[in-house]
């Protein structure tokens, strides 16, 4: 049985725990929305949660399990509005022969795979609201790799700006689908720093 939806426009931000992801749900509570911030850091989420607007709701992106309660518990309080998905993150510098296999595929799991896993799971309710937007952050790695960034943007980083294309053809017309990809070079967030170790 779900909630009534809210006068509100509702929000999940994932990635939320800290640097954009964190930044975007402090935003957009002060913009007037009503924010669903999840991440795998439940200590930083309770932080963020402090401010008015935002609500901590702990989940890991690359779980089955955890993203399908994170719906249910979406549809049982309001529906949804709009998803931004943030969550993601880059790990080492290695040239591609020295890359470490295990390294890229939790990347891709967690960028590309994380990011259809929400999806997925949210499009019901931006149609049960009548329409919503998805928007993709990723990464400046998206237009090709940073200095001493051997992993090519697409596979690695996840989430490139071409992902759009295929991601809103299997999307109905209600749903706005984004890319958002910082130019400015790389920004210092947890992930950057993960990925330059």
């Amino acid at each position: 049985m779900s909630a009534q939806p809210t006068a509100v426009r509702r929000v999940l931000v994932t990635g939320a725990s800290s640097g954009i992801g964190a930044a975007t749900a402090r935003a957009l509570a002060a913009d007037g929305w009503s924010v669903v911030a999840t991440a795998r850091r439940a200590d930083r989420l309770d932080e963020l949660a402090e401010q008015p607007g935002i609500e901590a709701y702990p989940a890991d992106v690359t779980s089955d399990d955890d993203v399908t309660t994170l719906a249910e518990h979406l549809a049982a309080t309001g529906g949804l509005h709009a998803v931004v998905n943030n969550a993601g993150g880059a790990l080492g510098l290695d040239a591609v022969e020295d890359g470490d296999v295990d390294g890229w595929r939790w990347m891709y799991e967690l960028n590309v795979l994380g990011t259809l896993r929400v999806t997925k799971a949210v499009l019901p309710l931006l149609r049960a609201a009548g329409g919503g937007d998805v928007l993709n952050v990723t990464s400046t790695a998206a237009h090709g790799p940073y200095e001493g960034g051997a992993p090519p943007a697409a596979p690695a980083t996840g989430r490139p700006a071409s992902s759009v294309v295929p991601l809103a053809a299997g999307l109905v017309a209600l749903v706005v689908v984004g890319v958002l990809a910082p130019l400015d070079g790389l920004l210092e967030t947890a992930a950057s720093i993960v990925g330059t170790r």
